[in-house]
């Protein structure tokens, strides 16, 4: 498996429904490689919902993996198509993805230790696979975890280089693990999911500052 150091990203936006196609466009013109696009209904009040930059709750949170090169530009575009610098438009927000096994690539960036001892594991696989997800992360130490049914679109350039072809339907699952058995839980995710094929999904982790919710919380 090849390795590399190359930074990633991961941009979150949220938006209302009939803004997808213009977040498509953005991401087609920079060749973003890989993104899935998950839709949502809030369950909070009109007036949580405008603080939040949402006016309706009918929205669509996407996820896009991207490198440090892209990363400015793309926001700077996504806010000025999105206008998401006026009230209602949606929010968008950035992580750093700190390791990704990507069909026989391994990425991996080297950063400061987190004041916080959890990641968030993240695991995008074809339909009908997250059973063999979540078991093989039990065995190796994951607890709890959160799955999301999604869709997802590739670039033909991000398939190349990806080697995804992403299927109508997809399943997200979230885990939130201890440092310290990060790296067992992404490579038995890897291997159980076979994601060394193309088009079999991705797994990355990313850094957490903060958690409300978990029982290491209050330690």
């Amino acid at each position: 498996m090849k390795e590399y150091t190359r930074q990633l990203y991961l941009v979150h936006t949220i938006m209302p429904n009939g803004q997808l196609r213009r977040y498509e466009e953005v991401l087609g013109k920079y060749k973003v490689g890989f993104h899935t696009t998950i839709p949502c209904l809030g369950t909070v009040n009109d007036k949580v919902l405008n603080s939040l930059g949402v006016s309706s709750s009918h929205r669509e949170y996407s996820q896009a993996l991207i490198t440090d090169s892209k990363l400015n530009e793309l926001v700077s575009e996504l806010t000025e198509h999105l206008k998401l610098n006026k009230p209602g438009h949606g929010i968008l927000f950035v992580t750093t993805v700190t390791e990704a096994f990507v069909t026989g690539m391994h990425c991996r960036v080297n950063l400061e230790e987190n004041i916080k001892m959890e990641v968030l594991i993240t695991a995008i696989t074809n339909y009908g696979q997250s059973e063999d997800i979540l078991e093989v992360a039990r065995n190796n130490g994951a607890h709890g975890a959160t799955i999301i049914k999604g869709h997802g679109t590739v670039s033909k350039e991000a398939e190349k280089f990806f080697g995804i072809a992403i299927e109508p339907e997809k399943e997200i699952v979230l885990f939130v693990v201890d440092k310290m058995i990060e790296a067992q839980v992404l490579e038995a995710i890897y291997e159980a999911g076979k994601f060394e094929k193309a088009g079999a999904g991705i797994v990355y982790s990313q850094p957490l500052s903060l958690t409300r919710g978990i029982s290491s919380d209050s330690k």
